[in-house]
Formats: structure tokens, sequence, C-alpha cells
């Protein structure tokens, strides 16, 4: 995320807010600050668009790890077992 923050000349924070507009995970981001500069900062979001690829990127890092019951069943199921996915 740092390297994309650079690339667009922004800060990890607005390339976070812009990940989240651009990928259709939200439609309205809430921002808060302490400071007038900080509001400002914000508005350089409509100055660049995201590519896909960066999107992609920034997706797959946010996801989070699976948790039981998928991580246990991914880490010892059997999927070359003719039982898997249940009787047929």
């Amino acid at each position: 995320i740092i390297d994309i923050a650079k690339k667009h000349n922004s800060s990890i924070p607005n390339v976070s807010i812009k990940w989240l507009l651009q990928s259709g995970n939200c439609d309205i981001v809430l921002l808060g600050g302490s400071k007038i500069q900080q509001y400002l900062e914000n508005f350089n979001l409509i100055n660049y668009k995201l590519s896909d690829d960066e999107v992609e990127k920034l997706r797959n890092a946010s996801e989070p790890e699976p948790t039981y019951p998928i991580s246990f069943y991914n880490l010892f199921c059997r999927r070359e077992s003719k039982f898997y996915r249940g009787l047929r």
C-alpha cells in the first residue's frame, strides 16, 4: 500500500478511502479529523483513480484469514476422498 500511495502522491489513509469507494465495498465514507488540512487532503481523492491491479492487490491484502470451522476444514479435509462434499 505504501508503493501505491507514493505512486499517486497520496497518503495511506487516502488510498484506503479511495479503495473503499472505488471497489464497490461501500457508497460513502465518513471522514473525521482534527485539522482542516486533513479534510483538504481527502479532497485529493478525486484527482486519481486506482488501476484494476491496484484494487485487486488491496483487496487481497485486506482479506481476513479464515476462522474456524473453515480453517479446520482447509487443514484436515481430504479433498481426494470420494466422500468429499458429502455422499454421492
